[in-house]
């Protein structure tokens, strides 16, 4: 049987053929499948296929028809007027009976195609794999071409006798293979190819043509049996390396981009639901640097270590008000603390974590790469390892997450990298000293609280309103106690530039603010996702031009579909650890179980570890009076002393201060709830709970209070704003 063999039509003149998408692994239709997809005459899914199509309604037709058994589809899905083929035989797989219904119509002379275009079928499960090319050779003598196309292989069939077949050598890497797949050893002679065959015995378990290679545009194979002929293409998508390295891409059902909370917490629960994880995670050093291991922002440079260092300075205004509870033999002119020995008991806990979740990836058989993620157009990501060898590596997945977090930024002034930011403070060698701190937000205010409790010298640079995302009330109580603490505040400037002078740094201020010398300064004003080394512009995925984050979905879904993000990189999410843990999971349950369930992002509890901290829950007044109005809504309030300060007679009792905002009807909603005063966290995370499910200020007033306790303060609420009482707690059981 003599033939000629065109089968790069599928990409010149689609729209004269029938494409049929294949139930399989999603990464093996591609961007330039899509197109082939959208511009065939006709368009043909197998029933599993179908659900596939439904997630990609943004960039792909759909189908004219719908074929198989339907034991694959989803129930719930709108056939959108497909015409539903049921081919309820059991002995043919869906491939056959789908092109044979296919056929059927252009020997009816209802569609008229000259060719078949199957997108996919070759990746996944092997045995799907072999049940493709088991189709291919059954229908090895039909007049009609069935080509296979997945991402990076051309695979057809040709039958016994001579077939002349072209090549368009621009489209292809050459390498190309001749399969004998008869039973039978088959002769085969070829001519166009680097390793020809001259009547050359090829047969399975002896000898078959791999990784042989096109020299022209035009090669004959003469066989004395049906061969498979693959080669391979390059997609318009594949950048040189990745091209290169496509036959040997690992495919995984979650690729997971970032290993800090949300990351550690979607790759886990994936792998605990059945899935094949893996994990990619490096860190770019600090200017000064630094890097560190897996566990993301909060392990390594942020909530560990910094609450470990809240704990010191706590720990040393303990010591100096224990002689009031008659602890003797404390000589406080000798009392002093050690920089080193904290910064190394603080790092040694890190370096643990990072331990633990090593151990954790292992025993939950996540693969664990310590690598820099690209995006290469297609979705595949191609990895590059940290260490010196930089080894590639392509992987593949139909759902990646991305959760890299944030940097703090660095000011764009003349000597910006003369200072440092929390990414680089923990493990300083030598003690801060003299220490400038420039910002507003908790970041700032929680280094200026430590440091300051840990006898430095501390300014904190204001250049806006402070925390401005808390209630105004309890802000101010946490900025004065943090002046009686010792912190200098300078406000209304900003830095103009900065300069050595010897070990110290020269700091010009705007606007009059004049010169001072710092042992330190710290950036602190603000954090910015670092995604340009992924390329999120080769796959499109959008973002917010201003912020830089990435714009999702409540489904945690960005604008290119099978690509998600949680954390602190999405675009109007809170930023914080806990709801970025929580993301992470849920997005795994929906991934890899029938949960639907979403994050809920409001009602989201927090707390400022500074010295005196402030815990909150719900709408600030401010925000309250913006969307109730003044006379929507009733606040209750109360200054009030914490019973552990009462003998020491700590003066940051002037400071502690509880508030509830409910709605002014007859639900008596809370709406709010603020807290200033020692744990915070520990006396908020109940409430956060209450008013999850939804609590009124009765139900705060009749519950029974735990005595002597701060968190009582909330359940002896009874003075409000409006009414202009004194707030202040009067007497202690009674």
């Amino acid at each position: 049987m003599n033939r000629y063999f065109n089968p790069f039509k599928i990409f010149t003149k689609p729209e004269t053929s029938v494409s049929i998408w294949l139930n399989g692994e999603p990464g093996a239709i591609q961007k330039e499948a899509e197109n082939i997809w959208n511009s065939s005459k006709y368009r043909v899914a197998t029933d599993g296929a179908i659900n596939e199509i439904t997630k990609r309604l943004e960039s792909v037709e759909w189908p004219h028809a719908i074929c198989g058994d339907f034991d694959s589809i989803d129930k719930k899905i709108d056939m959108r007027g497909a015409k539903v083929i049921h081919l309820p035989d059991q002995d043919h797989t869906d491939l056959t009976k789908t092109i044979e219904w296919c056929l059927e119509q252009k020997n009816e002379k209802l569609w008229s195609f000259d060719r078949i275009t199957l997108l996919g079928g070759l990746n996944g499960r092997f045995d799907h794999t072999m049940s493709t090319l088991s189709t291919l050779v059954r229908f090895v003598r039909s007049e009609t071409p069935i080509i296979v196309l997945d991402s990076c292989n051309l695979v057809f069939s040709l039958p016994e006798g001579e077939s002349k077949i072209y090549v368009d050598l621009e489209k292809t890497t050459k390498m190309c293979g001749v399969i004998p797949i008869a039973q039978k050893e088959t002769i085969v002679t070829s001519n166009g190819l680097k390793y020809e065959m001259d009547s050359l015995p090829l047969a399975f378990g002896e000898l078959i043509s791999s990784s042989n290679e096109v020299v022209t545009n035009e090669i004959t194979l003469k066989s004395t049996a049906p061969l498979i002929f693959t080669i391979e293409i390059m997609m318009s998508h594949a950048q040189p390396t990745a091209r290169r390295l496509l036959s040997s891409a690992i495919h995984y059902d979650l690729i997971v981009i970032g290993g800090g909370s949300g990351g550690l917490s979607c790759s886990k629960r994936a792998a605990e639901l059945g899935a094949k994880v893996a994990l990619i995670d490096a860190v770019e050093p600090t200017p000064n640097g630094y890097a560190w291991g897996i566990g993301g922002t909060c392990a390594n440079v942020g909530c560990i270590p910094k609450k470990l260092m809240h704990q010191a300075a706590l720990v040393g205004k303990e010591l100096k008000q224990a002689e009031k509870y008659g602890w003797n033999g404390l000589d406080q002119s000798k009392i002093t603390h050690d920089w080193n020995s904290l910064s190394q008991v603080v790092n040694d806990r890190v370096k643990g974590n990072n331990w633990v979740y090593r151990v954790q990836l292992r025993d939950k058989g996540i693969k664990y790469y310590n690598a820099f993620a690209e995006f290469v157009e297609g979705g595949q990501i191609m990895i590059t390892t940290a260490d010196k060898k930089k080894t590639e590596t392509l992987l593949t997945s139909s759902n990646i997450l991305i959760a890299t977090g944030l940097r703090p930024r660095y000011p764009d002034i003349p000597g910006a990298l003369l200072g440092i930011t929390s990414d680089d403070l923990f493990t300083l060698k030598n003690v801060p000293g003299k220490t400038l701190v420039v910002g507003a937000g908790y970041v700032a205010l929680e280094c200026a609280g430590f440091l300051v409790g840990l006898n430095q010298d501390v300014e904190v640079l204001v250049r806006s309103r402070p925390l401005k995302e808390f209630d105004q009330d309890c802000v101010h109580f946490v900025m004065e106690q943090l002046k009686s603490s010792g912190v200098k505040v300078r406000e209304a400037v900003e830095v103009e530039k900065v300069e050595e002078s010897g070990d110290k740094k020269k700091v010009y201020f705007t606007k009059n603010g004049g010169v001072e010398e710092y042992d330190t300064v710290i950036w602190a004003a603000g954090r910015a996702p670092r995604m340009e080394r992924m390329k999120l512009e080769n796959i499109g995925v959008k973002r917010n031009e201003k912020s830089g984050k990435i714009l999702a979905d409540e489904f945690d879904m960005t604008s290119v579909h099978g690509i998600y993000a949680v954390g602190d990189i999405v675009e109007g999410r809170p930023e914080l650890t806990p709801l970025a843990i929580q993301s992470g999971k849920l997005l795994a349950d929906r991934l890899f179980s029938d949960s639907k369930q979403t994050v809920r992002f409001h009602g989201i509890a927090t707390t400022v570890f500074t010295p005196l901290e402030l815990s909150t829950v719900g709408l600030t007044e401010e925000e309250a009076k913006k969307k109730y109005g003044e006379d929507g809504i009733e606040v209750f309030h109360s200054h009030y002393t914490p019973f552990e300060y009462i003998v020491p007679q700590n003066k940051d009792g002037e400071f502690c201060y509880v508030k509830a905002i409910c709605l002014r009807d007859e639900t008596q909603k809370v709406v709010g709830l603020h807290f200033v005063g020692p744990n915070a966290a520990e006396v908020m995370q109940g409430y956060a709970v209450a008013f999850r499910v939804g609590i009124s200020i009765s139900d705060l007033q009749l519950t029974v209070a735990i005595h002597p306790c701060s968190s009582e303060e909330f359940v002896k609420l009874q003075v409000t704003k409006r009414s202009g009482k004194d707030p202040r707690v009067q007497g202690c059981c009674g």
